[in-house]
């Protein structure tokens, strides 16, 4: 795992690197932060827009830890947003390497076997967590049984690429490429 962190990082730094000369990406397809709740949008996209609404500080586990400077930049552009997720690359790492100096301290076992079916109680719930490209939903309703008797998915892929309908009018063509890739989405994401 450390190696692959070490390959993450080197990574980010080249990354960085050509972002830091591309031109086509600074001033382009700018998400204001007075459109952020009205879309929904949170994470690297939230962030570089200046609204920090990182989740993952508000939960228990992750006081534990010593945070590194989560980025946040006033521009909105996608310049902003690529650099935003560079810096979550590097915050993640920080986060793993440390989880990863714990685990031997850790009293209990690492994994659990969990049966085959699980009879969920009677109820709903709603949680959201910290997913790489957001905020991410899930509401679970039971009646009892052992399947849900309904669930919904929130996921941050589409209200990111919903925003695009808003930043996209204007952006110059060899700009499109780059603003689709900065708002971070992921197919499989999209369609819940």
């Amino acid at each position: 795992m450390r190696v692959w962190l070490d390959e993450a990082e080197a990574l980010v730094t080249r990354v960085r690197a050509a972002l830091d000369s591309a031109t086509g990406v600074r001033g382009v397809a700018v998400i204001p932060a007075n459109m952020i709740d009205s879309y929904g949008l949170s994470g690297p996209v939230s962030r570089a827009s200046g609204v920090d609404l990182d989740a993952r500080r508000r939960t228990t586990v992750y006081n534990e830890l010593t945070w590194p400077d989560v980025n946040t930049d006033p521009r909105g552009d996608a310049h902003a947003r690529l650099s935003t997720l560079c810096n979550d690359v590097t915050v993640s790492s920080s986060l793993c390497r440390q989880i990863l100096e714990r685990l031997p301290s850790l009293d209990g076992p690492l994994e659990t076997r969990l049966p085959t079916a699980l009879k969920v109680p009677r109820g709903r719930t709603w949680t959201a967590m910290e997913a790489p490209w957001g905020r991410s939903g899930h509401f679970l309703e039971s009646r009892g049984g052992t399947t849900p008797w309904r669930m919904a998915l929130r996921t941050p892929t589409f209200a990111n690429v919903q925003a695009l309908e808003t930043v996209l009018p204007g952006t110059p063509i060899d700009g499109v490429e780059a603003t689709i890739a900065s708002v971070g989405w992921t197919l499989g994401d999209l369609d819940k």
